[in-house]
């Protein structure tokens, strides 16, 4: 079987591009979660792996659904792409960093405890 993509023409396409970048959803998976973007995923036991995999199922299927409405990213996302917005569940804005070849957008608040994340992309450290 051939790897999806965005630019397959099957009728399954529409699924595929309904679900958006997997980073935007990574984005709202852990907010969802309230979890670190930094957290180690190996890491993750009780309380934090129910929350994680709860999330990935409500955010997939609000995902969908919301794509299939025909939902454009603004109605779609709650912390992705949304830097200095406020954050729909505690008013703190949404914060931007840089990780490897990766933009997180993420809750200070919510997510890290009020802690601002130090980027962690190479090319910053190379300059």
């Amino acid at each position: 079987m051939a790897p999806l993509s965005r630019s397959t023409s099957s009728p399954d396409s529409s699924v595929v591009r309904a679900y958006g970048e997997s980073r935007a959803w990574a984005n709202e998976i852990l907010w969802v979660a309230r979890l670190s973007p930094y957290a180690l995923s190996s890491q993750a036991g009780g309380d934090d792996l129910v929350r994680l995999t709860d999330a990935i199922r409500s955010e997939m299927d609000r995902g969908l659904e919301l794509r299939l409405a025909g939902a454009n990213d603004e109605k779609t996302y709650r912390v992705h792409d949304k830097l200095g917005r406020p954050c729909e569940r505690c008013g703190t804005p949404i914060a931007r960093v840089d990780f490897e070849e990766h933009t997180i957008y993420y809750c200070p608040h919510c997510q890290t405890g009020g802690r601002v994340l130090k980027d962690r992309r190479l090319s910053r450290l190379l300059k």
